[in-house]
């Protein structure tokens, strides 16, 4: 694995010369180390520097001290989102976790106190990445304030390694232009399909109540947790021969529909989702547990960003740095799921060890000290 230092030394320093009393590599160091350790703002981070300057120097030049937040704030705000996210790639290729045929999920989520009325700016929206199986995020694309997801799918598609993934996306995703770039990564879909597209979802979803089921590739699943009772049965046909639609999507195989019926103290509830997939219908097993892994980037990135690191909570409002801080937390976050060091333990707490243990926060961030 690339340490943070090698990985994050070529960002490109945008300061001018008679700002520069700090290195670069050792502003981003810090910065990382501090986002893991559970330090979640500029006087934060600061503040943790200060206190661990005596264990930052055996690795960093530090030529003059550590850095005051306004640097830090100033620093950020003047890095190119671009440049600091191909070095985050580079890390994120050096730890080399990815398994084959794993599913890597794209959905997108707003950071909500990013908003800036003084300058009539929404709140930063943002696509991202997720290899389910390896807990790891792979990137991140800014969303345009006048555009929506259609237009950033393909700019993060763009960046990534994506040879023998299957690709998931929710309905906004499930564009053809979108599965024809999947298929050229050498990639697999599965696009969630929904009433957006009009007579191609009525057909799909008036196909699957017509045919009989013997017509299709079945599993079934239970699930009972929390008082509920939930199953679903998987249906996949290959006999999609009479869809009119079907030369317009790259290498369709199959279309898919997941029929649920969820039991609780309430009552019995029952409702059906429908998808289109270039796997091949053998693959059902396959196909649904790539469905059901496209929830980790809700659950594992999204909803664990908001919880654990706050970040809903963040007001930075400059639209540099809240993009580059946003890597640094999907970064921290893919190093505390990764690690060998505290197995079990919750990540809230592995932070809080990090932040205690130097040993341990120099095995997150790669480092070795002679």
């Amino acid at each position: 694995m690339l340490s943070v230092v090698d990985a994050f030394s070529q960002v490109q320093d945008f300061r001018v010369m008679r700002t520069k009393k700090h290195k670069l590599i050792d502003i981003i160091t810090i910065a990382i180390c501090a986002t893991i350790a559970g330090a979640e703002g500029y006087n934060a981070i600061a503040d943790w520097g200060k206190a661990k300057r005596g264990w930052l120097a055996k690795f960093l030049d530090l030529p003059n001290g550590i850095p005051s937040h306004d640097t830090f704030r100033r620093v950020f705000s003047l890095l190119d989102p671009e440049e600091f996210q191909r070095a985050f790639l580079a890390w994120v290729s050096s730890v080399n976790m990815l398994l084959d045929h794993r599913v890597v999920a794209i959905d997108g989520k707003t950071l909500r106190r990013s908003f800036d009325p003084a300058n009539n700016k929404k709140a930063l929206h943002l696509v991202s990445a997720w290899a389910s199986e390896a807990n790891l995020s792979l990137g991140q694309v800014q969303v345009n304030e006048k555009s929506n997801e259609i237009t950033a799918i393909p700019e993060l598609l763009k960046m990534l390694e994506l040879k023998g993934a299957i690709v998931t996306l929710d309905a906004v995703g499930c564009q053809k232009n979108i599965a024809q770039q999947i298929i050229d990564k050498q990639a697999d879909y599965v696009l969630a399909l929904k009433k957006n597209h009009g007579d191609l979802f009525d057909d799909v979803e008036a196909f699957f109540k017509l045919e009989s089921s013997d017509a299709f590739n079945t599993i079934t699943t239970l699930e009972k947790d929390h008082g509920r009772v939930e199953r679903r049965v998987i249906s996949v046909s290959k006999n999609i021969d009479w869809l009119e639609q079907k030369s317009n999507w790259k290498n369709l195989n199959a279309i898919v529909q997941i029929s649920t019926i969820r039991t609780t103290v309430l009552g019995e509830f029952k409702s059906s989702r429908y998808f289109l997939t270039s796997l091949t219908p053998n693959l059902v097993d396959k196909i649904a547990h790539a469905i059901r892994s496209h929830w980790s980037v809700e659950n594992n990135l999204h909803w664990t960003l908001d919880v654990i690191f706050n970040e809903d909570q963040s007001r930075v409002r400059d639209r540099n740095a809240a993009q580059n801080l946003a890597i640094m937390r999907k970064m921290s976050l893919s190093m505390l799921k990764n690690t060998h060091y505290h197995k079990g333990k919750s990540l809230k707490r592995k932070r809080f060890l990090a932040s205690l243990e130097d040993d341990f926060l120099l095995d997150l961030i790669g480092v070795m000290l002679s």
